[in-house]
């Protein structure tokens, strides 16, 4: 199981990225805020493909 997370934008929202494994296909949980670069980064170094986005609440921060 790979699980990456990284804190984004100015409030520091978390933001996950979960995968069965590298290569494989991912869920991208609370992408808010300015978290795009950290998404991509995290999807090229572990070559992973999103298929799916989880937004656990509708604040501005969790949701972008």
């Amino acid at each position: 199981m790979l699980i990456a997370g990284f804190a984004a934008g100015a409030w520091g929202t978390n933001c996950y990225v979960v995968a069965p494994a590298a290569g494989e296909e991912c869920v991208i949980i609370d992408p808010g805020h300015q978290a795009t670069a950290g998404v991509e980064e995290t999807l090229a170094k572990h070559r992973l493909k999103p298929v799916a986005v989880v937004l656990t609440h509708g604040h501005i921060d969790h949701v972008a």
